[in-house]
């Protein structure tokens, strides 16, 4: 039996998850500044995240996946807690930490607009008996977009990343 657009578009969409983690991985480990130092270790963790959400989204999953963003979003903070170390700080690593914030701001916001509030509005609207099939539909689509979205800003704010994909 052929595959609905949908699982057509959420396996798609989550091979170049995959492919633009991947990527990041590979940008973290061999073009990352020494000054970026352990937080390498939490964007690596972040990514393999991203990759195992892409996958348990594309085999339909989607209780699964949400557990995972619980257990590797208490992960993170956690480990975020261990690997800040008071050290004195220079221009390059203020502005370092500057990239990677806006990065994380931007990381942050990606699921909040495709994820968070589609899906509140889908709540809201379905608990007033107003739903709307399609609306489903733009929801899970937009779900299968986070995986693929979320390392981009990493690719673009942090200028040792964005120098080494455009050269």
């Amino acid at each position: 039996m052929p595959s609905s657009p949908l699982t057509i578009y959420s396996r798609i969409t989550s091979s170049v998850a995959i492919i633009n983690n991947l990527l990041l991985i590979l940008l973290i480990l061999f073009k990352s500044h020494p000054e970026v130092g352990k937080y390498k270790i939490l964007m690596i963790y972040i990514s393999i995240f991203e990759i195992l959400y892409a996958i348990l989204d594309a085999v339909g999953a989607p209780v699964a996946s949400v557990a995972i963003i619980f257990i590797f979003g208490y992960k993170c903070y956690v480990e975020t807690k261990k690997l800040i170390d008071p050290t004195s700080q220079s221009a390059f690593f203020n502005k370092l930490q500057s990239q990677l914030f806006y990065a994380l701001v931007f990381q942050t916001l990606i699921p909040v607009v495709l994820m968070h509030i589609p899906a509140s509005i889908g709540f809201i609207t379905s608990f007033f008996n107003m739903s709307i099939e399609v609306f489903g539909n733009i929801l899970f689509s937009t779900i299968c977009l986070y995986p693929v979205l979320d390392p981009l800003p990493n690719f673009f704010i942090i200028k040792n990343y964005r120098d080494a994909i455009w050269s």
